[in-house]
């Protein structure tokens, strides 16, 4: 049972958290269960995310793409992601990256993916402003990298990269495809998610990354299995009263993830 001091059971945050409050590695006792709407960037919604208290460390066990309105308060300032002011003249670099375009004004499936991986992995990774009610069945506005000190940027648009200033984002951009190809272009579903303390996060890697939230971070790890070292849970379906398992979780988050539900369910 849940009291007011521990969590041991399902508990739900019902508002989308920037900064996953860093009293639920307090309140929520080892083992235990807590829902949370993790904020993504980029304007993509959020993770409505299953986290298990492992340690001091909050382990995602599934998640469901999702929206809903922003948790307010201390340490929810939200990190800007919007684009800054282009720099004027002709662009610097122009190439064509489709991306799985479907028409122009149409959707684009694999450069959403790519978005998403540069919204968890680059700390540069920037979109258009005004975007903020984006949604996956929309075509897909310019997003990339910004590069504050030198000034440049490199967007994607429509099926090409235009980039504006020096080639320091150009190339950035370019090495995080590669990087995203190298890993065989995961989409949102491959990355699992760990919530630490701030300073407490482990060090990057090539399929680990960091991204600083205040006083919690987030680890955003790529790969077939969880942070536990054990396979990821495959998405459940019900079947009359119970749930079965339907296959590999990655690319059916929105289609065979169920609704979350409470400790009272029955799994099978």
């Amino acid at each position: 049972m849940c009291n007011r001091h521990e969590i041991s059971c399902v508990a739900p945050v019902t508002a989308t958290a920037w900064d996953v409050p860093v009293a639920l590695l307090d309140q929520v006792v080892e083992g235990g269960l807590v829902v949370v709407p993790v904020e993504l960037r980029g304007s993509d919604g959020c993770d409505v995310t299953v986290l298990r208290r492992q340690n001091d460390t909050l382990v995602a066990e599934r998640a469901v793409a999702g929206w809903f309105v922003p948790l307010l308060g201390a340490g929810q300032d939200r990190a800007g992601t919007a684009l800054p002011e282009m720099p004027g003249g002709a662009p610097a670099a122009r190439f064509a990256l489709p991306l799985g375009l479907l028409g122009e004004g149409g959707p684009a499936p694999v450069a959403a993916q790519f978005r998403a991986f540069l919204g968890r992995t680059e700390p540069g990774f920037v979109v258009r402003p005004g975007d903020d009610d984006w949604r996956p069945w929309m075509p897909l506005p310019p997003f990339g990298l910004t590069d504050r000190m030198s000034g440049s940027v490199a967007l994607w648009r429509d099926g090409e990269v235009v980039s504006h200033g020096d080639r320091t984002t150009v190339t950035r951009l370019a090495q995080a495809y590669a990087r995203w190809a190298a890993l065989g272009l995961p989409g949102t579903g491959a990355f699992r998610l760990e919530v630490h303390r701030a300073g407490a996060a482990p060090s990057g890697t090539d399929r680990l990354w960091i991204e600083p939230r205040g006083a919690t971070a987030l680890a955003w790890r790529s790969g077939p299995t969880s942070g536990t070292g054990k396979p990821w849970p495959a998405p459940m379906r019900r079947t009359t009263d119970r749930w079965r398992r339907v296959g590999s979780h990655a690319g059916r988050r929105a289609s065979n993830c169920p609704s979350l539900r409470s400790k009272s369910s029955t799994w099978s």
